[in-house]
């Protein structure tokens, strides 16, 4: 999470950058798409967090909350950089964008997840039909050993 933070910072300090050097906000287009890909890493990872028993798993609560802390200010330092240096309502659009793009994510993971457990259905499916033809074939084997042995 410390990394994805540092992303996060770095891009920031490139847009910034970028806006004080007199360029457009769409001219640091792939620093801002770097700085919400961190910041949507980040809250994966909060939303990660699993107890355990000495704590919890990969990071402390008092680094999720700091890292949720400084993405919201770099956020809002972000707000106002769309405000004054873009054009009317491109925060909002830019939002609304954010959205469906957060929507089309899952839902390719959701597809993704759905083809994973569609194979090891298969497998499973081929695994069980070889055991059990395996095992009717010992049976058959059995029997004919036996019939021919009486």
């Amino acid at each position: 999470m410390i990394a994805e933070l540092g992303i996060a910072i770095t891009a920031f300090k490139a847009i910034k950058s970028a806006i004080e050097d007199g360029k457009e906000l769409i001219d640091a287009g792939k620093a801002v798409d770097t700085f919400f890909n961190a910041k949507s890493e980040i809250q994966k990872a909060v939303n990660a967090t699993q107890k355990t028993k000495g704590g919890y798993k990969d990071h402390s609560l008092w680094d999720e909350f700091c890292a949720a802390e400084e993405i919201k200010k770099k956020e809002k330092e972000l707000y106002e950089i769309m405000i004054y240096s873009g054009r009317p309502n491109l925060h909002v659009d830019w939002l609304k964008w954010q959205s469906d793009a957060k929507k089309r994510r899952e839902d390719a993971e959701k597809q993704l997840a759905k083809e994973a457990y569609n194979r090891r259905k298969m497998l499973n499916e081929i695994f069980q039909t070889f055991f059990i033809t395996l095992c009717g074939l010992a049976f058959v084997g059995g029997v004919l050993f036996f019939i021919a042995t009486y």
